[in-house]
């Protein structure tokens, strides 16, 4: 679980920008263009109207959403007292 935790881990520490950009906007109420030139890489917009959003720092946050739900796991099976809701990238 350790070595699971280390690779999925890696090139993710605090001096890491994700943390700084996620920090800055952890409270959104409105976007603005600074908001999204820190959040978003590109928006497409199809010719059926649905639009995709590719965010910057994409893979940094899969790898922090991971090990977030690995320590939620191993929490979990230590204290079965305590609920935890799964972490979920919907």
């Amino acid at each position: 679980m350790k070595e699971e935790q280390h690779r999925i881990g890696q090139g993710i520490d605090s001096s890491n920008e994700v943390f700084d950009v996620f920090l800055k906007h952890q409270n959104i109420v409105s976007l603005d263009r600074g908001i999204l030139i820190n959040l978003v890489n590109t928006i497409y917009v199809h010719e059926n109207s649905e639009i995709t959003i590719e965010f910057r720092f994409n893979d940094e946050i899969r790898r922090i959403m991971e090990i977030m739900e690995l320590n939620r796991k191993n929490l979990q099976k230590s204290r079965p007292d305590i609920f935890l809701p799964e972490v979920s990238d919907k």
